[in-house]
């Protein structure tokens, strides 16, 4: 379920908590960038949500270091000589999780905080739920990847909308529009996550009129659904007044986004340093767009300021 205030008091808390660190982690990444030109994936893009999901997870500074290393190469894109790198690094980055799972349930809080998420799913796990250890190794590391690698794209991609629609930035440097409400619509327009899992007919039917054999693979478009002119006026247009209420960047139902909170706070602060930091911020190249299937984002975005 997704992760909202009072899901669990004590992980909520630990997002709210993070606002000043992310604040502080965001303003120490922009003091890196040379204004005169940097790509915003690497420079911010990338590096602020994987340390956000290192903190949710609750590793202390040493341990996240170590995490973080272990997790670069799947921060790097996923295509060609990248993913590959990423292939030969996952077994060192789940015996890590592993570890830190087997610390949280000794109650080593010098290497993983008590209120973290690696301990509540692990305490989770030990009083007899749903988690097995397999489970609760592959949930983390999905949490890893979905929770830094999505976000990049609601980052990088938002900037780029931004400036490619200048009216539209204006309303948001004047605040007739606020940032959160900026977030919303750029997650509904950008739509960086566009198709849930697969799934697998389990026998044949028909699905509006269209005919599905059993064991045909289907996948639900999500930026089709956000972009449906039935749902929303002139859909194609990006309006950061809108208020999108219902929008699918999320997901829905029983499969709807854990770190929606976080993602959400992410996007607000990093817009909301940029834009103060340089305030005529605009692009400076052609966008790189990234290759990996049902991702809409960048692997690289040049800007200066």
């Amino acid at each position: 379920d997704e992760l909202q205030p009072g899901a669990h008091p004590g992980l909520a808390d630990r997002v709210a908590e993070m606002r000043a660190p992310l604040e502080r982690e965001t303003e120490a990444l922009l003091d890196q960038v040379d204004p005169s030109g940097f790509d915003i994936v690497s420079a911010l893009a990338r590096p602020l949500p994987l340390s956000a999901i290192s903190a949710l997870l609750g590793l202390p500074e040493k341990g996240k270091r170590r995490f973080e290393a272990l997790a670069r190469p799947l921060s790097q894109g996923f295509s060609g000589l990248a993913f590959v790198r990423a292939l030969w690094t996952l077994g060192g980055l789940v015996r890590e999780i592993e570890r830190l799972i087997a610390a949280a349930k000794a109650g080593d809080d010098a290497e993983v905080a008590p209120d973290g998420l690696i301990a509540l799913l692990a305490a989770a796990e030990g009083e007899g739920e749903r988690l097995d250890a397999e489970e609760l190794t592959a949930m983390i590391l999905t949490l890893l990847i979905a929770g830094h690698e999505t976000t990049t794209h609601l980052i990088s991609g938002g900037v780029w909308a931004l400036l490619t629609h200048p009216e539209q930035l204006a309303r948001l440097k004047s605040g007739e529009v606020s940032v959160p409400e900026a977030v919303e619509e750029l997650l509904r327009w950008l739509s960086p996550v566009m198709l849930t899992k697969a799934r697998f007919a389990a026998q044949d039917g028909e699905l509006d009129g269209a005919p599905i054999k059993r064991g045909e693979r289907i996948a639900a478009c999500l930026i089709a659904a956000n972009h449906d002119p039935a749902r929303w006026e002139d859909p194609e247009r990006l309006d950061l007044g809108r208020k999108p209420a219902g929008h699918l960047a999320f997901g829905a139902g029983i499969h709807f986004c854990l770190g929606l909170t976080l993602a959400r706070m992410e996007a607000e602060i990093a817009f909301s340093k940029l834009l103060e930091r340089f305030p005529d911020l605009q692009l400076a190249g052609e966008p790189e767009w990234t290759k990996r299937p049902g991702v809409r984002g960048f692997d690289k975005l040049p800007l200066r300021a």
